[in-house]
């Protein structure tokens, strides 16, 4: 759900899903690419209601989403998240499947709970930080 996404949602809600006053009929463009909002766009909730504008993001230069298509985008974008939370101490890691890796290095408190949104394809791995590398080998070279 991007900015674009957030704005439609509120804009329904404020407005009980009538149409905003302007000449676009109801919502903003809304899309899983970023970069769709081009421009500020003015929103009137209603004649005497403030305003709302959607305004463009920061695109980040080599950012996953801006090297690949709407169809792929579609294609790795979670129809739903799971949410998992784990009890990492000190010296422990959690591998995100074979995307990423993440270590507590310190933990003055004892461990951390960390809390995941995951796909349900994506596999989560808690394991030592000084067995990570050979984990990540066996599961996912």
């Amino acid at each position: 759900c991007g900015k674009s996404s957030f704005v439609n949602r509120a804009v329904g809600a404020y407005s009980g899903g009538q149409n905003y006053k302007g000449v676009k009929a109801w919502g903003v463009t809304a899309s899983a690419s970023p970069g769709t909002t081009l421009g500020v766009v003015k929103i009137n909730l209603r004649d005497d209601g403030p305003d709302v504008y959607d305004t463009p993001g920061l695109l980040q230069p080599g950012a996953l989403g801006t090297v690949l298509t709407e169809e792929e985008l579609q294609a790795i974008t979670p129809k739903k998240l799971d949410v998992v939370t784990l009890r990492v101490s000190e010296g422990q890691c959690v591998l995100l499947g074979g995307l990423a890796r993440v270590e507590v290095v310190d933990a003055p408190l004892g461990a951390f709970f960390l809390t995941f949104y995951v796909a349900p394809t994506l596999t989560l791995h808690p394991t030592s930080a000084k067995n990570a590398d050979a984990a990540f080998r066996e599961k996912h070279a």
